[in-house]
């Protein structure tokens, strides 16, 4: 079963402004759903945050990935 995180949290964890995670959703690269206690907030897998942080660090190494908010 899928862990949910809010979206600002997600940005958090990937180093990137919230505006980041709605273009990731669009693209598919993060499952979604509506807070069931506020359907304006958005909860993302938090899975997938971790697999594309993983994929960030891997790519960028982890303190550049940091220093770029990649």
């Amino acid at each position: 079963m899928a862990r949910w995180i809010r979206a600002h949290e997600a940005a958090e964890v990937l180093g990137v402004h919230p505006s980041r995670i709605s273009v990731l959703i669009r693209q598919g690269k993060l499952n979604w759903r509506p807070d069931p206690l506020d359907a304006r907030v958005h909860l993302v897998d938090a899975e997938q945050v971790q697999a594309l942080l993983d994929e960030r660090r891997e790519l960028y190494g982890e303190k550049e990935a940091e220093e770029t908010g990649q």
